[in-house]
């Protein structure tokens, strides 16, 4: 999870800096291969809360033409005629694959529930 919120904090702030910037895909499970994804759960915690503060900083000084800014993820672009992959729906990308800032912070605001609904009832299952 904290790689995957690194990789959209960054989309965010280009999103703000830049007249729609292409993103750049990663692979999640090769990134998971990576020895760093071995190390016990504080760091990737603790980056989390500093990485979420931030985050939470830099959302409350959108105002609302900023919400319209956007990004393009070339992986959601040119998808006419074809259905989209489940995980690009959540996104509403247009036929140009991009995506609105705002649509992208309430995508992160379920990701990050989806993940603490896992961990909890994970928690409860083992009587953590």
């Amino acid at each position: 999870m904290a790689d995957s919120h690194l990789h959209a904090y960054v989309r965010t702030k280009l999103a703000l800096t830049e007249p729609e910037p292409v993103i750049r895909p990663w692979d999640v499970d090769t990134w998971a291969e990576l020895p760093d994804s071995r190390l016990p759960v504080q760091p990737s915690l603790d980056l989390l809360a500093g990485l979420h503060a931030r985050w939470a900083e830099l959302y409350s000084s959108v105002d609302g033409p900023g919400w319209e800014r956007c990004f393009v993820h070339p992986d959601l672009a040119g998808r006419a005629g074809r259905p989209p992959a489940a995980w690009a729906q959540a996104f509403q990308a247009d036929e140009q694959g991009r995506v609105r800032l705002a649509r992208w912070l309430a995508v992160y605001i379920w990701h990050g529930q989806h993940h603490t609904a896992h961990i909890l009832g994970l928690r409860q299952r083992k009587g953590w």
